[in-house]
């Protein structure tokens, strides 16, 4: 038994730079996998934060501009510079609700609608336009400020339509 142990040899130079080699391949394939899963987390973690602003803006439009009879707008805004309004009336009060992109707003009932997120601002390419009477395509286009990541949403809301009575 000791003669087995005096006998045992050390690893070889060659041996010792396979061994390197190997655990320089596996903790570089290693860091790449973090680094991509980081870099992934991270931009799923902005377009998040951008979609939230996104929703919240067009279920507040599309609450509002759903909800209205057709007679009831008095005026469309839509030729001013990055304003996109519609005037309406309800119950003998006037209201505004549309896009004011230049100021970088929504506006609700005449009550503006600002985005929480100091990362993200509203474009001014963002618009309401009238497809058919009494039919809008509203475009919300949004950008995060850090990341440069801009992202659009499109959606159309139809007005009540009244029967006509014959």
């Amino acid at each position: 038994m000791l003669s087995r142990i005096k006998n045992i040899q050390g690893v070889t130079l060659v041996e010792l730079m396979a061994t390197l080699v190997i655990i320089s391949l596996v903790a570089t394939l290693a860091y790449q996998v973090l680094f991509q899963g980081y870099s992934n987390y991270n931009r799923i973690k902005v377009e998040t934060e951008i979609r939230d602003e996104a929703d919240l803006i067009m279920a507040s439009l599309v609450r509002e501009i759903f909800t209205l009879k057709e007679k009831d707008i008095s005026a469309k805004k839509f030729a001013g510079p990055k304003e996109y309004i519609l005037e309406y009336q309800e119950n003998g009060v006037n209201y505004n609700t549309g896009i004011k992109s230049k100021a970088g707003y929504i506006l609700v009932r005449n009550a503006p609608l600002y985005i929480s997120s100091s990362n993200i601002i509203l474009m001014e390419t963002s618009t309401i336009v009238e497809i058919v009477k009494g039919e809008y395509e509203v475009k919300i286009v949004l950008k995060n400020v850090k990341t440069s990541k801009e992202m659009q949403f499109i959606n159309t809301i139809r007005t009540i339509k009244e029967q006509e009575v014959n």
